[in-house]
């Protein structure tokens, strides 16, 4: 599976993880915002978007929300956006209630961004309805920095010259398209920017 593409390094690398290593992971809930036009998370993830995670230590979803993924690439005309499934890699994640759970599979989503090849690596949980959870280590990848005051990121190793507008839901996840070209249009930048405080450099 590494020889996929050279630019799987901005997704995470596939590799076996000890079966008791538990993993912290999202628990959200929907506050809905009278006549709000935003999407609520749960309609976020049937229309394959994935949620912006700091605190997820692994990218990670329901085996629901990747279904859902998968039927919104396929009607944007992209194909199966799952393009290799791990049996073997299944590593156990720990919850708030103290609860834990294996997964079943860790799954390579690609992404459709123009002139780049990413793979993204998820681990596929067979419990409830977990959006997609774009970890700390996949955001690091990418280069993310992101402006939570004014919902933009932007992709220091996608492209350090264009800044990103973020989508929120009605509970305030942001969240990135995996069935859109999330790099498409944003901010062009006068200089390329590659981290915070460069600028006093």
């Amino acid at each position: 599976v590494d020889a996929v593409s050279e630019f799987i390094l901005h997704a995470e690398k596939l590799g076996h993880t000890p079966e008791t290593e538990e993993h912290d992971v999202y628990h959200g809930h929907e506050v809905q915002g009278g006549g709000s036009t935003k999407m609520t998370t749960e309609e976020a993830m049937k229309q394959g978007y994935g949620v912006i995670d700091g605190g997820a230590t692994r990218t990670m979803a329901s085996i629901t929300a990747l279904e859902y993924a998968r039927d919104a690439g396929r009607s944007r005309a992209l194909g199966d956006i799952i393009v290799g499934v791990d049996l073997e890699d299944k590593p156990r994640f720990g919850f708030a209630d103290s609860e834990s759970a294996q997964c079943t599979s860790t799954c390579l989503v690609n992404l459709p961004v123009a002139d780049k090849s990413i793979k993204l690596r998820v681990h596929a949980l067979d419990k409830g309805s977990v959006p997609v959870l774009l970890s700390i280590q996949t955001l690091r990848n990418m280069g993310a920095v992101v402006d939570y005051a004014r919902d933009e990121a932007i992709f220091t190793k996608l492209d350090p010259r264009k800044r990103i507008s973020l989508n929120t839901t009605t509970s305030g996840h942001q969240v990135l398209p995996l069935v859109q070209d999330f790099m498409q249009g944003g901010t062009i930048l006068d200089n390329p920017f590659h981290r915070l405080g460069q600028a006093e450099e």
